[in-house]
């Protein structure tokens, strides 16, 4: 037990006095309300060092199983290892479309997150928080305090620690640009994507179309797909946007759509072996997935169906507005009325 009587620390045998200011780092973004529960650095594969607030009343009240918490450290740190690892394996798959390196990963479980990102290659910070993450009304998705709270203070730590490194901030999550948070998420006339510009596959009567339509847009949220039945049935996407083309022309619109709507499906098998490490830790079933890479995201929505939903950007600047609507899209579906926003 460290200095700080609610923190727990464990620092691996190999390591020098050096580790001193990561420890520090680490420990100021882990607390028992209002944050990350707990942190695991991971480099080359193997456990540095792990902070949490497990024996917190505040923390074992917002996880819904009793726990102990000898046994939930060693879940957690399995779960981090596993996670870098396919944070490294995910990134050969992404390659193909040229956007970098995969820098953070968002695992949103109905209980709370596990939240991975890369401070450079090969070495990963991994947190987690316990609390309610899903069903509060009128909140997006992506929005919702227990995840939200902790996603922003990763990418603090993960800025900190650079910084200490003579790095670069490096924009993980894309909220360097909140201005989409002031800005209505509906399509006005004059911010609707042309026809010409929108490629559209799928039943055009799909109560699902207009609203897909409307999310998708060269601003911020480029491509969209419902899957279902392991395979997409609906894509909307704008890669042949002018704008798009001009930054990223070495891939041809069709080709980038191909290389998603085959990720789209495969992404079924992702979320399988992933929501294990959830359901091992967070104890719940994951509904939101994120794939920061260093130019946009990918990201994935669960539905009450069954089916899912995938959606890209390209922007990495709008990787938060991006994920907002996407959150506004999933809450239309299915079944549920378009609003008038």
């Amino acid at each position: 037990m460290s200095a700080n009587r609610e923190q727990w620390v464990w620092t691996a045998a190999h390591l020098g006095a050096e580790v001193t200011w990561v420890q520090q780092l680490c420990a100021s973004v882990v607390r028992p309300t209002g944050g990350l529960h707990a942190v695991i650095e991971v480099n080359g594969g193997i456990d540095d060092l792990m902070i949490d607030v497990f024996e917190s009343s505040e923390v074992r009240a917002a996880c819904p199983v009793e726990f102990d918490a000898a046994e939930m450290r060693t879940a957690c740190a399995s779960a981090a290892r596993l996670l870098t690892g396919f944070v490294l394996a995910e990134e050969e798959r992404l390659d193909e479309a040229g956007t970098g390196r995969l820098i953070r990963v968002v695992l949103h479980a109905e209980h709370g997150a596990i939240l991975c990102y890369a401070v450079v290659p090969g070495q990963f910070v991994v947190g987690f928080a316990f609390g309610q993450a899903t069903g509060e009304s009128g909140t997006l998705l992506c929005d919702l305090p227990t995840v939200d709270a902790a996603d922003r203070a990763m990418t603090d730590l993960v800025n900190a620690l650079r910084q200490r490194m003579q790095l670069p901030r490096q924009d993980a999550g894309g909220w360097a640009d909140d201005s989409a948070l002031d800005v209505p998420l509906g399509l006005t006339t004059a911010s609707r994507v042309t026809s010409t510009e929108t490629a559209v596959d799928g039943d055009r009567d799909d109560p699902a179309l207009r609203p897909a339509l409307r999310a998708v847009r060269h601003a911020d949220l480029h491509f969209v797909s419902r899957v279902r039945g392991w395979s997409p049935d609906l894509v909307v996407d704008c890669f042949a946007h002018p704008e798009l083309r001009t930054p990223i022309g070495s891939i041809t619109p069709e080709a980038r759509r191909k290389f998603y709507v085959d990720l789209s499906g495969q992404l079924s098998h992702t979320v399988a072996t992933q929501g294990r490490l959830v359901r091992s830790t967070i104890g719940s079933h994951l509904v939101r997935l994120v794939l920061d890479v260093e130019q946009g995201a990918v990201y994935y929505y669960h539905l009450p169906t069954g089916d899912y939903l995938v959606g890209v950007t390209l922007y990495q600047r709008q990787v938060n507005s991006a994920d907002r609507r996407m959150s506004w899209l999933a809450a239309q579906l299915p079944g549920q009325p378009v609003d008038s926003a």
